[in-house]
C-alpha cells in the first residue's frame, strides 16, 4: 500500500526524510489503488477496478460473510469468549476466518 497526494490514485511520491515532496512518478501497472469503493490496480496510469472474483473491471463484492457476490446468507453467529497466551513470536493477525459444516 501507499498514500497518493495527487488525485490521481496510480500517481507515487518520493519524499525526503524530512517529508519534503520531491518526485511524482507513475506507479507500476498491477499497483494497488483504490477505485471509487471497489480495490483496484493501476494499467497504464489509471486506477481500473478488480471485483472480488479477481476479474478487471469487475465490480462484484464481498457480502457480510466474505463470500464473493454472496447475498449474506452463509454466516454463522459464535458467541463466547476465546483466550490465548500471549504470543512469543510477534503480533498475531487474522484475516479471514471462513466456517465450513
Amino acid at each position: 500500500d501507499y498514500v497518493h497526494i495527487s488525485s490521481k490514485p496510480c500517481d507515487l511520491q518520493c519524499s525526503t526524510v524530512d517529508g519534503q515532496r520531491q518526485l511524482m512518478v507513475p506507479a507500476r501497472d498491477g499497483t494497488s489503488c483504490k477505485y471509487r469503493e471497489y480495490r483496484g490496480v493501476c494499467v497504464a496510469g489509471s486506477c481500473e477496478p478488480i471485483g472480488c472474483d479477481g476479474v478487471l473491471f469487475s465490480t462484484q463484492t464481498l457480502d457480510k460473510c466474505g463470500i464473493c457476490q454472496g447475498n449474506g446468507s452463509s454466516c454463522t453467529r459464535v458467541t463466547g469468549n476465546y483466550r490465548k497466551g500471549a504470543s512469543y513470536l510477534g503480533k498475531n493477525t487474522t484475516k479471514n476466518i471462513k466456517y465450513e459444516e
